[in-house]
């Protein structure tokens, strides 16, 4: 057989071509590392971005530092500059259903959509169950809600106030970046925070230390106020003071009011069933009962007094109602001594064989917030 050698491969070099630096593709890489560099410095130092975290709702005589439109409908943006009111109140809701009633002098800005950075002002806030977990800062104190009402007060000088009338919130207090005193409130407590020591100290709540409400309509500023003054009903108001009529008069067979003095006295029939009065969306009807033996109807709803005795059907006048009234008591010996002046709660007259209702719920829905317990007159 043949044999054949192998003969091993010679190692063979290569010579690497010198390489040429093409300076548009060189240009383009600095470029782009600039650029990348760039937008991790961006990322890092710049401030977020202001997104839309609030809506005004409402304000009465609002004055603003800037010329910024901000007026009922404008969004609000998250930023870090702080806002000045100068004069009035404004409402605001966040987009978490947080409904906040700032009054001035106050400046403040929102953080974020359940944040609020107040340097001095006094803010309310009702959190919703959507909103647990708002929190207040102010120069020495953040407040973290919990599912409350809530008021802060922050003074010039730097001290603050809370004043907690539902649910529960945490305080927390202390320099900025020490060591921080935290209590938890609950409903019907309130706190102060001193400026100088950051020391927390009880304080007396106060029902009516901020506004919880207001109505730019009819100018109705609500400050907790619990006492529903029927006769501020009947002259045109809310019940909390807001009527501006002096005296009216309704009449039981039609409902119609008639502002001043009627005086039209004697016995009338009524018409047998309630008449809705137009005038105040709070007064739902008036209605006088009647000989039928069936139970009148005393709600535009379409409730039944079922037993209600049965009368004569008869009504000797007007349902009249007066801001300011001077009656004379026949009891008292003299003149002097019995003139009596009602000047705050007014005065409401109303024959026996009158019913007058009234609509809560309408209240209820145009003052949220307002918890009716009870009303006399």
């Amino acid at each position: 057989e043949e044999v054949v050698e192998w003969q091993p491969i010679q190692k063979i070099k290569y010579e690497r071509p010198a390489r040429t630096i093409n300076r548009f593709s060189l240009g383009t890489a600095i470029v782009s590392a600039a650029a990348l560099l760039l937008m991790i410095l961006y990322v890092r130092f710049a401030p977020p971005i202001a997104t839309q975290v609030a809506t005004v709702t409402d304000s009465i005589n609002a004055q603003w530092s800037s010329d910024l439109p901000i007026k009922p409908g404008t969004r609000m943006r998250s930023s870090s500059e702080p806002i000045r009111l100068t004069q009035g109140i404004v409402e605001f809701t966040t987009d978490e259903q947080v409904r906040i009633v700032l009054e001035a002098p106050a400046e403040f800005y929102f953080a974020s959509y359940a944040e609020v950075s107040m340097d001095y002002g006094r803010l309310f806030a009702r959190v919703s169950e959507m909103g647990t977990g708002f929190t207040v800062m102010t120069p020495n104190s953040k407040i973290v809600d919990m599912g409350t009402e809530f008021g802060v007060v922050s003074h010039i000088d730097g001290g603050t106030e809370v004043h907690l009338y539902q649910g529960k919130a945490n305080l927390l207090t202390g320099v900025k970046h020490g060591p921080k005193t935290s209590q938890l409130l609950t409903a019907g407590s309130a706190r102060s925070v001193d400026p100088g020591n950051f020391e927390i100290q009880e304080i007396a709540l106060d029902e009516q230390a901020l506004v919880r409400a207001i109505d730019s309509k009819t100018k109705f500023v609500w400050k907790g106020q619990q006492a529903l003054r029927l006769t501020d009903l009947l002259l045109g108001g809310n019940g909390f003071g807001t009527a501006s009529t002096q005296s009216i008069e309704y009449e039981p067979a039609t409902g119609a009011g008639t502002a001043g003095s009627v005086g039209v006295a004697g016995y009338r029939e009524g018409s047998g069933k309630m008449m809705e009065i137009p005038q105040s969306p709070y007064l739902d009807g008036v209605f006088v009962p009647g000989s039928s033996g069936t139970g009148p109807i005393i709600s535009s709803a379409g409730h039944r007094f079922d037993e209600c005795p049965t009368t004569s059907g008869l009504y000797y006048s007007n349902i009249g109602c007066r801001k300011n009234c001077t009656f004379f008591d026949p009891l008292q010996q003299t003149f002097e001594q019995s003139a009596k002046q009602f000047t705050d709660s007014g005065f409401l007259y109303l024959h026996s064989n009158i019913g007058l209702t009234i609509d809560l719920d309408a209240l209820r829905s145009e003052l949220p917030g307002v918890r009716i317990a009870s009303f006399s007159a």
